[in-house]
């Protein structure tokens, strides 16, 4: 039987690509508007930020968090199935 956290690290490391090109493509589309000075553009910049900071959020989240959620659950399952079978 193959190891829960081997499944785990080749399930991240076949998603991490096409996510971080996700996010470098739309951090890159963000970067003119960050790096804007004009007074009219001034008012977009906070906004164009928490974009940006969500998208890197979102990043690690998907790439870290939803697979140790899984790891938990998984646990809390086989304890629930060790308790029930007694």
């Amino acid at each position: 039987m193959v190891n829960r956290l081997t499944l785990i690290a080749d399930a991240c490391s076949a998603r991490f690509r096409p996510i971080f090109l996700a996010f470098i493509t739309n951090f890159a589309g963000f970067l003119p508007t960050l790096l804007e000075t004009s007074e009219q553009a001034q008012f977009l910049v906070p906004m164009t930020l928490s974009l940006a900071s969500g998208l890197l959020f979102g990043m690690f989240a998907s790439l870290l968090l939803t697979p140790v959620c899984y790891a938990v659950l998984q646990d809390f399952q086989r304890r629930g199935d060790d308790a029930g079978g007694r």
